[in-house]
């Protein structure tokens, strides 16, 4: 059975075989930029054979320069299952939170996703963007997503919680929009969308 490798330096990675992982945790909290960022994606992007991926980046200063260079390796992971991206506390903004789905998109073989990116000012737009893209995760079956303390209006809500409703594999959702500009007519209709996701099984929604 191949073990998870854990670290907690961008140093200790980059010195590493990468292309042997399969199990993978990065921990680095209040140390890093976006120039390091980037630098960690850089290491990420060589790690061509993970299916578990738990990277955990908060309380740092990462804003949508280095988000961008993250979602770009998300891209390479086609093979990937289990991926989880706690960044809550940083200033990706709605550019930044917008490139994360666009690598999300690629991971076409994700069955669990865990993300949560709590005061990051990512808007309507960087909600609507990021969760759009979850449809193109045919086999995704729990989904655990964070988007309070985020600036979303009543649009924006609307709109990714119509998007979800592609999302048709799902299993098992845990959704966090607290604090949030949502009104209750809207947190109402977003309760509506989810009761439409059919194969769902268990939901807990913070409102």
């Amino acid at each position: 059975m191949n073990s998870v490798r854990y670290f907690d330096s961008i140093k200790g990675l980059q010195s590493s075989d990468l292309s042997t992982y399969t199990q993978l945790q990065i921990n680095i909290i209040a140390k890093i930029d976006d120039k390091q960022t980037q630098t960690l994606s850089e290491a990420l992007a060589r790690c061509t054979n993970l299916n578990t991926l738990s990277l955990s980046l908060y309380n740092n200063n990462v804003f949508e320069a280095g988000v961008q260079g993250l979602g770009n390796a998300l891209k390479i992971f086609t093979s990937i299952k289990s991926l989880t991206l706690i960044l809550f506390s940083n200033q990706i903004g709605p550019l930044g939170s917008s490139d994360l789905g666009l690598g999300l998109a690629s991971c076409v073989n994700l069955t669990s996703l865990t993300i949560n990116l709590r005061w990051n000012q990512i808007g309507s737009l960087g909600a609507m963007n990021l969760v759009a893209n979850l449809s193109n995760c045919p086999t995704l079956q729990i989904l655990k997503l964070d988007l309070s303390w985020n600036q979303i209006t009543n649009y924006g809500s609307k709109c990714f919680g119509s998007s979800l409703i592609n999302c048709s594999t799902i299993n098992f959702f845990i959704f966090d929009i607290r604090d949030n500009q949502v009104n209750r007519v809207f947190h109402q209709q977003l309760r509506t969308n989810f009761n439409k996701m059919k194969r769902l099984v268990k939901k807990v929604l913070k409102l």
